[in-house]
């Protein structure tokens, strides 16, 4: 690799990398962004974006490193791992240690089993993958009580750094001429691929690695020399002025509701790259004064706060979790400007200690120190964690102490939506139904009635299995979370899109030909509607048909189905809360903390009015009932969530085993043609 420039003198190249206070100074102002997001101060709702500034620096002084050293024919694939390991792993291996040992203090059994599950994709470097299939949205309450979260970020850093540089040497060695190129060629489909998925599932495509790869290569395609140098000055200050306004812009003018990232995170990214490129040449040495934006970020608060701004980022987040989770009425939703000042101040400190403690020594050790001790204490930081996890996974109330009374509240924890398998005797697909539907109940006799539905059919499962069982009746059961029962109906924003389709297009394929005689439609029919009660973010709706197509998807599918000669039983909405009730209930019983309010009838009828309106027209048509489980969970004008102590719902909308079985009654009304309850509002 002889030392050849990666350009002909036609274009002016990056100069081999010397130190940029002003880069640490926007390092500061992207972290300063998060921290005034997630502690909720200044009004800065739109400083999630200060991870995408962060990863175009990334991208521009890494690959700066790599191309200094391959001209010089001093690269090294084992040096670069090298670096990242003692740049990366002390700092990380310390925060999950500390969080995983708060987090045993703190977290309930179920918790600290989901959290040993997120620890060991954080360990991996693989936490993104794990988020995007399980956190259903980056800015919900149920997101913000996850401690290690913010992982996701260093998740993608190290997925990109582990491909990146061996792509690069492979390039330089053979075709460096297109090294250029094929960097703005991946930046292009990354970026459009990002929008496509921001627009389809947002909620996924947030944590997405093909989604954010186009940030990283713009400081990579940046530190190659895409753009030329600009030695006027005035254009320069405008360039750095440009790119500083970019980014206040989005930092104020986004929020939680701004579809991220896609093209929205293109201000961010190209403020980012402008300011950098405004300061290529005020290197030492390189001759050209600082621009009056680089002046500012050069400042010394500036520059300290850039240093310690990886830090920071590590112990911000978990201390906000943990604190959002042991003291909700302080630390919730919504953040008093104490509070975050206090989680300010704290995360501060930690960064402090950790930069000068753990980041710093290990980054200034020896070079010369044997590259297979470095890699062997990284393994075994590796192997400490994921044998912790593994114990953690195996009995997680064992390792904490929990009483008898919350270990009983947490066993009802998200375990009750099983696979419908875990109450079919036989899949279902001898009958000619999708491979993932059972048959479910006892018996010998014909096999007349179809559950079909999300999650919500998932969670009465419990008490109608009891039911069908008692009664010797057997069924068909189509279920799946996310996947409401609608014909013909666009997904966008579902991540299980395609999965609900096809699994859809197939049970209805399978109903025309099949000897059921009624169909039984069970969803979570709020969220379509808009009626979902919303915790941070209204983003239940966007994970369901858009609410002008429910409506008539609804009654088009009853339709059809009543057309091929079956009777349809839809059952309607279950009360819904703002807060998980098993975690409302585990914080009373262990700190005492108040139960929040239940919601009343007249709450319930209200917010729900339009689902209840549709439901009440379509009970009109022949061949159509309608039963209703609220009457069952609202006596006494109150919807309870808690029965003698026992939690009727696993999270905020899906009924538990025991609320499951609370609608016993109701499924014996199912099978009976014309049911006498059939007011909304009774």
């Amino acid at each position: 690799m002889g030392g050849r420039s990666l350009h002909n003198d036609a274009r002016p190249s990056v100069p081999r990398q010397h130190y940029r206070a002003d880069i640490d100074g926007l390092r500061a102002v992207a972290i300063l962004g998060v921290l005034a997001f997630h502690l909720q101060l200044g009004g800065v709702t739109g400083g999630f974006g200060g991870v995408d500034v962060f990863f175009v620096i990334s991208g521009f002084l890494i690959a700066g490193i790599i191309r200094g050293e391959l001209e010089a024919g001093e690269f090294s694939l084992s040096n670069f791992y090298l670096r990242r390991i003692r740049r990366i792993v002390p700092a990380l291996f310390t925060c999950l240690l500390g969080t995983t040992v708060a987090a045993a203090l703190i977290l309930f059994p179920y918790d600290f089993l989901k959290f040993s599950q997120s620890l060991v994709r954080a360990a991996l470097g693989l936490s993104n993958f794990y988020f995007a299939q399980r956190s259903n949205d980056y800015f919900s309450s149920a997101a913000a009580e996850k401690p290690l979260l913010h992982t996701w970020s260093l998740g993608i850093e190290e997925q990109f750094y582990a491909v990146f540089p061996l792509l690069v040497m492979l390039l330089f060695r053979f075709r460096r001429q297109i090294i250029v190129p094929a960097m703005a060629a991946a930046a292009a489909a990354s970026l459009a691929y990002s929008a496509y998925a921001v627009s389809q599932s947002p909620a996924p495509a947030f944590f997405s690695t093909g989604g954010r790869v186009w940030e990283l290569l713009l400081g990579t395609m940046l530190a190659f020399g895409i753009l030329p140098q600009v030695r006027n000055q005035m254009v320069r200050e405008a360039e750095a002025l440009l790119g500083a306004a970019m980014i206040g812009a989005c930092y104020f003018g986004y929020s939680e509701g701004t579809p991220f990232p896609g093209f929205a995170a293109l201000p961010l990214c190209a403020g980012a790259l402008l300011i950098i490129h405004a300061g290529i040449g005020t290197e030492d040495g390189g001759g050209l004064p600082r621009t009056m934006v680089a002046r500012l970020l050069a400042a010394p608060p500036a520059v300290a706060l850039g240093k310690i701004s990886f830090s920071v980022y590590l112990w911000h987040w978990p201390l906000l979790a943990l604190a959002r989770y042991r003291f909700p009425e302080t630390f919730g939703a919504e953040l008093e400007s104490q509070a975050g000042l206090l989680l300010l101040a704290l995360s501060l400190a930690l960064g402090i200690l950790s930069w000068r403690l753990i980041e710093t020594p290990f980054r200034r050790a020896p070079a010369v120190q044997t590259p297979w001790k470095v890699f062997a204490s990284a393994f075994a930081m590796l192997a400490l964690l994921l044998g912790g996890a593994r114990v953690v996974a195996g009995k997680p109330e064992s390792l904490q102490g929990w009483s008898p009374e919350i270990v009983k509240l947490d066993a009802a924890n998200g375990r009750n939506l099983k696979p419908t398998s875990a109450y079919g005797v036989a899949p279902a697909r001898e009958e000619g139904w999708p491979g993932d539907t059972t048959i479910m109940g006892s018996g010998k006799g014909e096999i007349d009635t179809l559950l079909w539905g999300d999650s919500h059919a998932l969670a009465i499962l419990p008490g109608l299995h009891d039911y069908v069982v008692k009664s010797g009746k057997r069924m068909i059961v189509a279920a799946r979370p996310g996947c409401q029962p609608l014909i013909d109906i666009d997904f966008s924003g579902n991540r299980f899109a395609d999965v609900c389709r096809g699994l859809n297009d197939r049970t209805l394929a399978a109903l025309i030909d099949s000897k059921i005689k009624r169909v039984i439609l069970a969803g979570r029919w709020m969220a379509s509607a808009g009626a979902a009660q919303d915790k941070r973010r209204k983003a239940q709706s966007a994970r369901k048909p858009k609410r002008k197509e429910f409506e008539p998807a609804l009654e088009d599918t009853v339709d059809r189905i009543v057309a091929l000669g079956k009777e349809v039983v839809i059952i309607g909405p279950v009360p819904e809360y703002p807060f998980n009730v098993i975690a409302v209930a585990e914080r009373h019983a262990a700190w005492g903390i108040p139960l929040p309010e239940e919601v009343t009838l007249e709450n319930f009828v209200e917010r729900g009015q339009r689902v209840l309106t549709l439901l009440s027209r379509l009970d009109q048509k022949d061949g159509t009932d309608i039963v209703y489980p609220h009457l069952r969970l609202c006596g006494d004008g109150t919807c309870h969530y808690l029965k003698d102590g026992v939690p009727l719902y696993v999270d905020d909308d899906h009924l538990s085993a025991a609320g499951a079985g609370e609608l016993r009654d109701m499924y014996a009304e199912v099978f009976t043609r014309k049911p006498e309850l059939t007011t909304a509002s009774q």
